[in-house]
Parts: C-alpha cells; structure tokens; sequence
C-alpha cells in the first residue's frame, strides 16, 4: 500500500538439482502514488558528452504516472538551464492521451551552445498545476561534457586526479561505476578504474546474460560502459593510439553457474563507434599483468575522431564476496604518438634499435643498429613532453650501445626519441622506482 518500487524474489532448493541456473526468478513491482496526475522528467536524451558537440537542440522524455488519463493536446510548461543561469520555458501540447506509463519526447526549440570545451551542467523540469506528485518533477546537475582534444605525442596518465579528466568523458550506467584510483596505476601514482554492480541481481529478475565473446556486446547494456577521449588529428601525417591495461573477472560466475565467464570483464577500442580492437578479456581470475597495445590512426587522419574504451563488468568490487575483488579493467598511458615518416609522407624504414631494459631503473642502454656511420641524438621526454636527457652521438656501421643515464628521474612512462638526420623515431619507456 506504500508507494515505492518492491523487490520479489522466489526460489527452490533441491539437492541433487544439476542445473542452478533456473532456480530463482523475481519481479519488480511500483506502487505508484493514487493520484489523478503525475507528470515525471525521466531522462535526457540529448545533449550527451561526446566529441562534435556543438548548437545542442535538448531532448528530453516525460513520464506520465496519474491513475487518471492526461488528454492530447494538454499544455505543460517544460524548462531547462545551463550552469545555473537563465531558465529557457517552453509551453508544449501533450501530443497523445497518456495513461499510466506512457511517455513521450520533446526537443526544444531554442538550442545551447556547448561549442567551447569544458564541462556543463543541466537542469531540466517539467510544471504542470495539476500534478499531485511534485517530487518527481526534476532532474537537476546532469553533467555534459565537451573534452579538450588530445592532440600528437599527449599522453593520459591521470596523475593530476580529477584535472585529468579534461581531455576524457565517461558515458556509465548505475550499474557501472570508474573513476580515478592508485591500483590502476601502470606507472606513476593514478591510473583509471572501472568496475560493475550487482548482476547476480540482474540475472535474478531475467535482466541480464552470461557474458560470452559472441554476445557480450549485445547483452547487459546496463553493465556496460565508455570512456572516450577526442584526438585531433589534422595536420598529422601518421598518428598511433598507445595505451596500457589489464583485466580481472570474478569467481562469482563459476560459482553461480559452475563455469567461468571471462567476458564478464571485457574490453574493446571503438573509434567514431566501429570497434577497431579485438574483444579483450582476461586469462585469470586475479594474475594477469599489465599489457600494451598500439593500433595504427592512418585511416582516421585530418581530423577530429572520438576513441573509446567500451568496457563490460559485470560484478563490483564491492559486492563480490568470493574474494576476487569483482570485475575490473584498469587503463592507464593512453597516448597519441607520431611514428615517423619521410618528407614524402611516406613511412620510412626504421633502423633496428631498441631500449634496454625496460621497464627499467637507472641505467638504460640503447642499441642501435647503423648502416654507415652516422651523427643520432637520443632524447628523453617525460609523459608531460618535458625533456629530462639529451644525448649527441657518433655511431659507426653496424651495432652501436650507447649508455643512458636515468638514475635521477621518478618513476613512470617516458618517451625516447631518436633522432637519425631528418628522422625521428620513439620508443615507450617504464621507468621503475
């Protein structure tokens, strides 16, 4: 009899039952508020963070939950602010008879201008003088954010907290949850965390499926996330996306249905919504290492693209009692790199070189293959661009070592650079306390 929304759930026990997948089943029920007229804001549909935002037309859904019916062509006021300025009001006909449940969109005709990066927030209310239930009325601080581009050799290590997030928007349901953490950390003190929610309570109310490398894109939509970066492109002749992960999944499902299900911690790249990446998912429950990947922009160049992370976690941290610490991806180091080209705007042919070891601590060494004798310097940026080593070189034809001191700088991920006459050629480089 007290309005709210109501959990049932029933289930059967029976030793010898080989088959645990069906033996529990639940129903969510809402008992709405006895009232003639209950009008809800229930969602913005648009705007939305992404990568080309611009003059914004906002869309948004109402509810109507009434015991009574609203008819067609009932006036409502509908508003929406932006950073806690001027209201904009519109009076809109209802354009259908609505009965309990039913809903409708509206998109204003006076737009936003969410040209300039940055983060905004939306208020969003609908008024209607007969509305019996005005708690309902209102979304309010919804955030949209427009990021600043990343542009060549930027990398995200998410070492300045929430300042990092700048250049990166997340797109999560409540059933995801990512932020900003010291255990995702490849290098460096930050790295970025996501996690899931409750899907054992999902697959109980026949909301959710077992995560599978053929459906896992399809399925569980609210355990799914993005976290998407903009790369500006334009004026590159060649670009590469870097970036660092791992993965874990629970032990959750094995117990819960009697075999594992990896997908259920699962990662691809999206650029401009097509997956470019394979579908990632972990080896073991708790062990895999971090891991690195690269993918070739060459097909994306001149321009703004949108590159996202979609991740898929099933079960959280915090819920997850059978002590693997739930679903969980963790990035960190993404990066857009120049790799080298020749003057033409043709890739050349890089000389055999490498950093040594790596990761690393003090001393490094950079072996180098010559054709002919030659003048090279070797320089070393830190994930900010800032120079921290410069070595001048003479090498002769053949194998070359040359020693690089880095005993005096911190931890984390650097770039070396080497310089070959007109070319420029980079490497990654940990470096360990």
């Amino acid at each position: 009899a007290v309005p709210g929304t109501y959990h049932l759930r029933v289930w059967t026990n029976y030793g010898n039952d080989l088959d645990l997948t069906n033996n529990e089943v639940g129903i969510i029920v809402e008992s709405i508020v006895n009232t003639e007229a209950d009008l809800r804001m229930q969602k913005v549909e648009n705007p939305a963070s992404n990568c080309f935002l611009g003059l914004e037309e906002p869309t948004v859904e109402i509810g109507f939950w009434g015991c009574d019916l609203l008819p067609a062509g009932t006036q409502i006021s509908l508003s929406y602010r932006v950073n806690g300025g001027a209201p904009v009001t519109e009076v809109v006909e209802v354009p259908d008879t609505l009965r309990t449940g039913d809903t409708f969109t509206y998109t204003f005709i006076d737009p936003v201008n969410l040209i300039a990066d940055g983060k905004y927030n939306f208020d969003v209310w609908v008024n209607y003088g007969p509305d019996g239930v005005i708690t309902n009325d209102s979304l309010f601080d919804l955030r949209v954010h427009n990021p600043a581009s990343m542009i060549r050799n930027e990398v995200l290590t998410f070492e300045y907290g929430d300042n990092s997030l700048d250049s990166m928007y997340t797109l999560r349901t409540a059933s995801t949850s990512g932020e900003i953490s010291t255990q995702a950390a490849r290098t460096g003190a930050n790295g970025y965390y996501i996690t899931g929610g409750d899907i054992d309570l999902a697959f109980l109310f026949g909301e959710a499926q077992i995560p599978t490398n053929d459906n896992v894109w399809d399925v569980n939509a609210a355990f799914r996330s993005k976290q998407c970066i903009c790369a500006d492109l334009g004026g590159m002749q060649a670009a590469e996306l870097w970036f660092d992960y791992r993965q874990n999944f629970s032990f959750y499902y094995l117990r819960k249905f009697g075999y594992n299900a990896p997908f259920g911690s699962s990662l691809r790249v999206l650029i401009d919504g097509e997956q470019i990446s394979p579908t990632y998912k972990p080896i073991t429950h708790s062990f895999d290492t971090w891991k690195s990947r690269k993918f070739d922009l060459a097909d994306y160049l001149d321009r703004v693209v949108e590159i996202c992370f979609e991740t898929h976690t099933g079960i959280s941290t915090a819920l997850d009692t059978f002590g693997t610490k739930g679903d969980r991806i963790f990035l960190d180091n993404i990066a857009i790199v120049t790799p080298n080209v020749s003057s033409a705007g043709e890739p050349t042919l890089e000389p055999e070189w490498h950093v040594q070891p790596n990761p690393g601590s003090g001393l490094f060494t950079v072996t180098l293959f010559a054709d002919e004798a030659q003048d090279v310097t070797v320089n070393v940026v830190d994930a900010l661009g800032r120079s921290v080593r410069t070595l001048h070189q003479s090498v002769g034809a053949g194998n070359n070592q040359l020693p690089l001191h880095l005993e005096t700088q911190p931890a984390g991920m650097y770039f070396v650079r080497l310089q070959v006459g007109a070319e420029q050629y980079v490497r990654r480089l940990i470096v360990q306390d």
